[in-house]
């Protein structure tokens, strides 16, 4: 069997859980102390340049945790 330009091919999911479900399945959940200290190790350390984007979005993460938890 050839493969012809324009042909799509289809993945199907084996698995019975869909992403969405396992998202739900497991929700880590930290304290304000623990997101604090997180957040001090990452302040104290360097990044290359391809791992900036989520460092950043890890902080936000971890700010909201500790917004939400005042």
């Amino acid at each position: 069997m050839a493969f012809q330009r324009g042909t799509k091919i289809n993945k199907t999911n084996t698995t019975k859980e869909t992403k969405s479900e396992k998202e739900e399945a497991f929700i880590p959940q930290f304290t304000r102390e623990e997101a604090i200290w997180m957040m001090s190790l990452i302040k104290n350390c360097t990044f290359k340049g391809e791992e900036v984007q989520k460092v950043y979005e890890s902080v936000v993460k971890l700010q909201l945790i500790v917004n939400d938890s005042k």
